[in-house]
């Protein structure tokens, strides 16, 4: 017989289908702990960031990860040879673009790529930043 958190765990997965990512893994204990509490991604930061990772231990954790999550690197306005180092670590990268890159670069990895769009405190440049990407699609 199940116990009851098991049956929490189990209400819970059937009132909320959504997709988890743990942001900011800086070592594979975190990732590990992503991959336990049954995350579908984790992040790691490869910008400037207190929480920014190594490519020596994203290589140590891509040596160890399985196919059971998904890999998420965060870039801002990266140098494409680092984008390039990343993806050879995770074939199954996906790419979260978090600076002004522009939509050339983006589209350089397709259907793999997030870019983030930020709002300014007023969000008058919203419209503006996103039209740059118009063959951008949502995910719903």
């Amino acid at each position: 017989m199940r116990g009851s958190h098991s049956n929490e765990l189990e209400i819970l997965r059937n009132v909320a289908d959504c997709w988890i990512k743990f942001c900011g893994c800086t070592s594979w204990n975190d990732v590990e702990l992503a991959v336990d509490a049954g995350a579908d991604a984790f992040g790691m930061i490869f910008a400037s960031s207190p929480r920014q990772i190594t490519l020596e231990t994203a290589s140590d954790i891509a040596r160890r990860v399985s196919i059971s999550i998904e890999p998420v690197a965060v870039f801002v306005n990266p140098v494409a040879e680092l984008v390039e180092s990343v993806q050879t670590l995770f074939p199954r990268l996906r790419f979260q673009f978090s600076g002004d890159e522009t939509p050339d670069f983006v589209a350089r990895f397709a259907d793999r790529a997030i870019k983030a769009i930020h709002v300014d405190s007023d969000a008058t440049l919203v419209a503006q930043r996103a039209a740059r990407f118009p063959n951008a699609r949502s995910e719903e």
